[in-house]
């Protein structure tokens, strides 16, 4: 069941939905972050849809948004500054509502730098899950992460630096091989490595 949201943000009114999972054993909300939106991302994503289906299959309700001036929110594009501060307004909507008291926190491309970079200003996380992380591309806050973290990329994937993933000790690295940034062909795999990350209840 999808259940269209208007969260209130420091931008205004956040575009979100809500994907009750029909698992029977609950376990938390998963908040999922989406790619860059001045090429086209939204919560509306292919790659998203494939991490919503596992979540939800493993008992995470799912929460997407739009960031700030994407589909119907508030607001414009503030170069993952204003961005950061809608996912701590989302996690924080998240956190009150029931089972908010477990929440994984998801991002794919720009979605999973924004996710990195809140994760230390949006409270307490069960776990950070990073999709094609653009360590080369986009600016990663230095530091361990303030819960446990898992990032899944292509071996394809032309945004992420071999190199900047070395830095981040932290992080629990999966590889799917000859998979580009987009997973084409290979979103089945994601959804595998999806189910294989997530932490038990």
């Amino acid at each position: 069941m999808d259940q269209p949201l208007s969260i209130a943000g420091d931008a205004g009114n956040i575009e979100a939905r809500l994907t009750v999972s029909e698992n029977p054993s609950t376990r938390g909300i998963a908040v999922l972050c989406h790619p860059h939106p001045t090429y086209g991302g939204s919560m509306f994503d292919a790659v998203l849809d494939t991490a919503a289906s596992a979540l939800s299959r493993n008992g995470y309700n799912c929460l997407r948004f739009n960031f700030r001036g994407v589909g119907t929110s508030d607001g414009a594009f503030d170069a993952g500054v204003g961005e950061q501060r809608d996912v701590v307004c989302v996690v924080d909507y998240a956190r009150a509502q029931p089972n908010g008291d477990h929440i994984v926190l998801v991002g794919y491309s720009f979605g999973a730098a924004m996710a990195w970079n809140a994760a230390s200003h949006a409270g307490t996380l069960d776990q950070l899950l990073l999709i094609a992380p653009p360590t080369s591309a986009m600016e990663f806050d230095s530091g361990p992460p303030p819960c446990p973290a898992t990032a899944i990329y292509g071996s394809q994937d032309d945004y992420v630096s071999e190199a900047a993933l070395a830095s981040y000790g932290e992080v629990i690295w999966r590889t799917i091989e000859r998979a580009d940034h987009f997973f084409t062909g290979e979103h089945e795999q994601l959804a595998t490595l999806i189910d294989d990350s997530l932490l038990p209840a």
